[in-house]
């Protein structure tokens, strides 16, 4: 695990991506393939001259294994005889420069040689001095240009500066440093120098793979024309790809690779991280980063779906750079969006975006298409379908369940894609072509889930996963303050406030009201005393009628707030208990009898706790309870009683969410009372199709649907009876009564004919 870092925050920082020299920080084996390889790369200063390729992709870690191999040379070096000169062409100019670079720092080692007065076998000193004038004679008559030489000749040579001028430059150096001589009588001269010097040369020449085509072959041509000596070895590093593709870009020939080959004696490819290196350090770097962040452990459901994302997509990184590529896109993305995403999912789209560019545009394209479709009366036409889904086949072609690249795969976290092997398509689908893939029909309840865990296939959040979230979004620290002194000093204030906080929207998607249970998750609560706690548990109950309200009031948008905050409480009830049973035990009676937000307590809050103890269900949640069974027994003549009241049951037929309440008070006092209501309730032809709306379900295809499934309905109401009376109201006279039974028909049609 990564240590954590300190007050300043630098673990968020983005990594610079930069190579390594540090052996420290080497995570890859590089160290130990530089002490292997420096040997053999010793060994080939022995020869005549010799070219090895160092070969490897982009983002492999070349830069970092020449960085260690210079210092292995330099300490394996056998008496310091081996001078090492690193030349990087992509930043130090064109051949001409690096003819200068490289000839000087060569003139320059036998210089010291000759320098040594300690060397009894130094070689006669009057000669050496000569080899100033001959390399750099040669560099002139192997430069095809004057004016490139000077900016690195004014780093070398004395006299000459880089912001003199240039032709007084050129004349100087050609004056002192020119030569009657050919060039292959200077080569000859420095052939013969070199073979009687004890110093041999080691040449790292990195990033050719970076090159323009033209600048690549000028570079391979210095190196055929000046690297041809004895006792020098020259490392050069390239993607092999890349650099043979800009050989037959700037040679006009039709294969680089065997233009390369005659000029490189000896290649070493540098091998490809084990299978689960990559995503082992991934996984290291995520986990670590996650605990920093939220002051606590990835654990249980988010966690397994991170490992899920790191095992699958991780296999598609290929090279240490993809590791700190998708590592640095994280840390980038996530902290400012943390609140209101799903870091599993985090991960996942920002490893598509590096590896899968093209698919990462078409699921935000989807995505986008898709919000549209679930929170407006939008629809897509088939032949839009039609592309989408060719779009997405050709983008994903597997037909193998398992594979990362399949449409299932994808579907796990975009809903609305369905993946169909060759052989599944039937007589229905088979003119459809790829349409059937994308924009199927998706249940409310599986969109309802993505909503509350804020999962990048839910409409209300996707958009925050590609555009990240501005300032304006995230609530200031002093309205949050505000909202917690009220907590603990004004608890009437607080559920005002939270009212008004759940009908208003936020730009990103989602109320003000859901972002404070954001806020409030955690260990905010565990920071707490327990007169605050106390204030956010009554606050949050009395305006949770208020916050359904709100939610339904948007086309598709029935994000499931009420179950979210309901968990919330629960926790806020045991907290508080851990603290003082007696002082939990007269909050919650105190709840259940007066909060007003009936419809949340009985839809949601007990129900749940039904099924935590068991009673409703089929396994108990023992850790998750927030009432004692004795408590359980006494809520429910608490509310049976408050059932009863003439006041209550007025305003059930206008709940928004009808289904869940009524289902609430079958499971805590039976099915015959709400059956009851039901039957009282409808008798009015206008509460009757009420009643039939507020049990429809809904689902998103190619638009929003609302079904009303037989199911819904008939454990309250004869469902033959029901359809037959919706066919004669569609014919009243009242054309309102008519309009109203005129959707139910269609309703039911729906539910019938299509595949949900």
């Amino acid at each position: 695990m990564p240590k954590k870092a300190d007050g300043t925050g630098q673990f968020i920082v983005p990594d610079t991506d930069r190579a390594i020299s540090d052996p420290e920080d080497d995570q890859y084996g590089f160290v130990e393939l530089a002490q292997k390889l420096a040997p053999s790369v010793i060994a080939a200063t022995q020869t005549d001259g010799m070219v090895i390729g160092v070969e490897g992709k982009w983002g492999s870690g070349k830069t970092s294994l020449l960085n260690f191999l210079h210092s292995e040379l330099n300490d394996q070096g056998d008496q310091k005889d081996i001078h090492v000169i690193s030349i990087a062409p992509w930043l130090q100019g064109d051949e001409n420069d690096l003819a200068v670079l490289l000839l000087s720092q060569i003139s320059a080692a036998l210089e010291s040689e000759v320098q040594d007065s300690k060397n009894k076998n130094a070689p006669d000193k009057t000669k050496f001095k000569e080899n100033a004038k001959l390399f750099k004679s040669y560099a002139v008559k192997v430069g095809r240009g004057v004016s490139p030489l000077l900016k690195i000749a004014g780093h070398i040579v004395p006299g000459v500066g880089v912001a003199g001028s240039v032709a007084e430059g050129a004349t100087n150096y050609l004056a002192e440093w020119g030569s009657d001589e050919t060039t292959t009588e200077l080569k000859g001269r420095i052939v013969e120098r070199l073979n009687q010097s004890k110093f041999r040369f080691v040449v790292l020449m990195d990033d050719l793979d970076r090159l323009e085509p033209a600048q690549t072959v000028e570079v391979i041509r210095l190196v055929r024309s000046v690297a041809d000596f004895p006792k020098v070895a020259y490392c050069l590093c390239y993607d092999r790809d890349v650099l043979t593709h800009a050989l037959e870009q700037g040679l006009g020939v039709k294969d680089g690779d065997l233009y390369l080959q005659k000029m490189v004696q000896l290649s070493f490819a540098i091998p490809l991280p084990e299978p689960f290196d990559l995503r082992g350090r991934l996984k290291e770097k995520l986990l670590g980063f996650y605990e920093l962040l939220h002051a606590r452990e990835a654990s249980g459901e988010l966690k397994s779906k991170l490992l899920d994302v790191i095992d699958r997509e991780g296999g598609m990184m290929e090279v240490p750079r993809d590791v700190a590529l998708a590592f640095n896109a994280i840390k980038f993305a996530y902290p400012s969006i943390k609140e209101d995403c799903y870091f599993p999912d985090v991960c996942w789209i920002q490893l598509i975006k590096i590896k899968r560019p093209k698919l990462y545009r078409w699921i935000e394209k989807y995505l986008a298409t898709r919000t549209v479709l679930v929170t407006s009366t939008a629809r897509l036409n088939r032949e839009s379908r039609r592309q989408t889904g060719q779009e997405l086949k050709k983008l994903l072609p597997a037909e193998d369940l398992e594979a990362t690249e399949s449409i299932y795969r994808v579907g796990q976290f975009v809903s609305g894609l369905e993946h169909y092997a060759k052989n599944h398509y039937n007589n229905s689908d088979k003119d459809a072509g790829e349409e059937v893939h994308v924009f199927q029909s998706s249940l409310g309840n599986s969109i309802t889930e993505m909503m509350a865990l804020k999962r990048i296939g839910s409409p209300l959040h996707s958009r925050i996963y590609f555009a990240f979230a501005i300032p304006k979004t995230v609530m200031p620290d002093a309205k949050f303050d505000e909202l917690r002194n009220a907590a603990a000093k004004d608890v009437p204030k607080l559920t005002n406030m939270l009212s008004k906080l759940a009908g208003d929207w936020r730009p990103v998607g989602g109320t003000w009201f859901s972002h404070v249970m954001d806020r409030l998750d955690g260990g905010l609560f565990n920071e707490m005393e327990i007169t605050e706690l106390k204030g956010w548990a009554i606050a949050i109950s009395d305006s949770m009628d208020r916050v359904i309200e709100e939610d339904n009031e948007r086309p598709g948008l029935m994000l499931d707030t009420a179950t979210e905050t309901q968990f919330r409480v629960q926790r806020l009830l045991r907290l508080i208990r851990e603290n003082d049973a007696d002082v939990a035990h007269g909050l919650i009676i105190s709840i259940f009898n007066q909060s007003p937000s009936m419809n949340w307590l009985v839809s949601d809050l007990f129900r749940q706790e039904l099924f935590d103890h068991g009673i409703v269900g089929d396994r108990e949640r023992p850790n998750d309870r927030a009432l004692t069974a004795e408590e359980v027994a006494k809520i429910k003549t608490i509310l049976k009683t408050r059932l009863k009241n003439e006041s209550v049951r007025a305003a059930i037929g206008n709940y928004s969410n009808l289904a869940g309440f009524l289902y609430g008070w079958r499971d805590l006092a039976g099915i015959r009372s709400p059956k009851t209501w039901v039957k009282k309730y409808t008798k009015e032809d206008r509460n009757f199709l009420r009643f039939l709306s507020g049990m429809k379900s809904w689902v998103t295809s190619d638009k929003t649907y609302y079904p009303l499934k037989k199911d819904n309905v008939e454990r309250f109401l004869d469902w033959d009876l029901v359809t037959q009376r919706v066919d004669e109201l569609a014919d009243n006279t009242d054309d309102q009564i008519a309009s109203l039974a005129g959707d139910i028909q269609e309703a039911i049609v729906l539910s019938e004919n299509v595949r949900w």
